[in-house]
Order: structure tokens, then C-alpha cells, then sequence
């Protein structure tokens, strides 16, 4: 491998998902592709998660339900909505999650980390709010304090593999490219279906350069879920510097398909398939 190679590998393809970190599908609500989904606490759920590791004591008997009902403007929650929750339930932790992933799906993380500070003050042992705060210090660039926020989390439940997943990814962006890569293989012990951790550790290796390991998985990933756009884009570029460049143009192309309309720049992926063959990788 040419000593230029590896530079040159990190630099487009670290740009290439700048491009696409927030391109995922419309009201899918994830953060970005790879991580784990940012999930409201459902009426179902609601009793479990307000009182999970509470001291029983402290347990409500029952959540007042009618408060997560009202709904307007087609079946969407307002923010209106949560305040409502919070005025007649302040002390529920379920009712400041839930306004922050509505402030996170809408953007404001700053505000979204302070309901999450305080559902945790509430219960500081609910692994949502950690999990959803480390995501939006991700989502600030504040990778350090998402690590502390994730492993918190994993103390409480180590068994979780998307907790893994989702501080891999922080302290992929720490560039701290060993701990990034034992805690996506440990997301995969727990859960050896997880998608998204084997696109992450594919990202992973081909910014190192691995594109061997990059290309297995991405394809144990499209094996999963065969509509993963992210998967093929990081195969393709794998392929792109394996020099196989029809699976590339294939991969690529197959990226745009699928990806292409919530693509910010989908103009940089189409000069890459149409360039691959012009100039040396090296």
C-alpha cells in the first residue's frame, strides 16, 4: 500500500460523512445513521421506564395516563403538550425525557440537555436520559462529556448494545480509534444483528485503511437490512480502494438511489464514480 493511501483515505472519506451524517431518512428520528434511534417513552412503556431502579417506596402506583393523550395538529405532540405533562407531573422523569426528545428531534440540543439533566436528577439511574444527553453532547461536538454520559449508562445495564455502539462512535470522533473499535466489537457480542454497529466498524476500518475488514461488514450489514444505504456507501468506498471500481460505481450508485433525495451533497458522491477511473488513489 502506497504511503499516501491512508491520508488520502481518511480525508475523502471523512468528508464524505460529514456530508451525510444528518441524511437519514425523514422521520425516521435518529440522530444520525449509525446510532442509537432517539426514542420518546411510549404509553405502553411510560410505567416501567418513570420507575425503573426506583426505590420501591418511591414507585407511583400508576402513571395519570390522560396526560400523554392530548395530541393536536394531525396527532403530533406539541410542545405545549409536554409542558402540560411537566405542570401536572413535575416529579414524573418520564414527562422531561420526553420534552427533551422532542427538543432533540427539533434541533435544540442545548434545551434537549437540560430536560435530560433533570429527569436524571429525578432518577439518576435512567439509562434513557443518559443515553439521549450523551447524544446531544454528540450532537454539540462535546464528545468527552457523551463518552461520560454513555458509560454512565453502561454501569447501570452493561448488556445493552446500542450503549456500546453509540460511545464507540464518540470516541471514534475522539479519534481515539482503539476503544472506538473494542466497544463496537462488544455492541456485536451483545447483539450480533445489530446493523449498525457493523457500518460503524466498517467506517472505522476503512479510515484506517482495513478495507478488507471494512468490506465483511458492510456486507454482513447489508445482510441485515439490504436497504442500508450507509452500508453501501462505506462498501463502495472500500471497494473504491481496493481498486474494484465496478462494485464501486455499483455500491455508489446504489447509495444515491436509495439515499439520494435527503442527500445534502449528492454532487461530491457522483464526481467520486465518475473520477475513480481518471486519477490514482495514490
Amino acid at each position: 500500500m502506497k504511503k499516501n493511501q491512508t491520508k488520502k483515505a481518511f480525508i475523502i472519506v471523512l468528508s464524505i460523512f460529514t456530508v451525510i451524517s444528518g441524511c437519514t431518512r425523514k422521520n425516521d428520528n435518529v440522530e444520525e445513521a449509525e446510532t442509537q434511534p432517539l426514542t420518546e417513552v411510549t404509553q405502553h412503556d411510560r410505567s416501567a421506564v418513570a420507575t425503573r431502579h426506583l426505590p420501591k417506596d418511591s414507585r407511583p402506583e400508576k402513571l395519570p395516563e390522560h396526560l400523554f393523550a392530548s395530541e393536536s395538529e394531525g396527532g403530533k405532540t406539541r410542545i405545549e403538550d409536554y409542558n402540560l405533562m411537566i405542570e401536572s407531573d413535575g416529579d414524573n422523569p418520564v414527562n422531561y425525557f420526553n420534552r427533551g426528545v422532542f427538543y432533540m428531534n427539533s434541533g435544540e440540543f442545548r434545551t434537549a440537555l437540560s430536560d435530560f439533566t433533570q429527569a436524571l436528577r429525578l432518577n439518576p439511574e435512567m439509562i434513557e436520559a443518559y443515553n439521549n444527553r450523551g447524544n446531544a453532547y454528540k450532537q454539540l461536538g462535546m464528545f468527552k462529556e457523551a463518552v461520560s454520559d454513555y458509560t454512565s449508562a453502561i454501569k447501570i445495564d452493561p448488556e445493552l448494545s446500542g450503549l456500546y455502539l453509540n460511545r464507540g462512535i464518540a470516541y471514534r470522533n475522539l479519534e481515539d480509534f482503539e476503544k472506538a473499535h473494542s466497544d463496537y466489537d462488544r455492541s456485536l457480542e451483545l447483539d450480533p444483528e445489530n446493523r449498525n454497529a457493523y457500518i460503524a466498524r466498517g467506517r472505522l476500518r476503512l479510515l484506517l485503511s482495513d478495507f478488507e475488514k471494512a468490506l465483511s461488514d458492510c456486507s454482513k450489514a447489508l445482510e441485515i437490512d439490504q436497504l442500508s444505504h450507509d452500508a453501501f456507501l462505506t462498501r463502495g468506498l472500500a471497494y473504491m480502494y481496493l481498486e474494484d471500481f465496478d462494485k464501486s460505481a455499483a455500491d455508489l450508485n446504489e447509495f444515491l438511489r436509495l439515499a439520494g433525495n435527503s442527500l445534502g451533497n449528492a454532487a461530491e458522491v457522483r464526481n467520486i464514480i465518475k473520477n475513480m477511473r481518471r486519477e490514482p488513489l495514490y
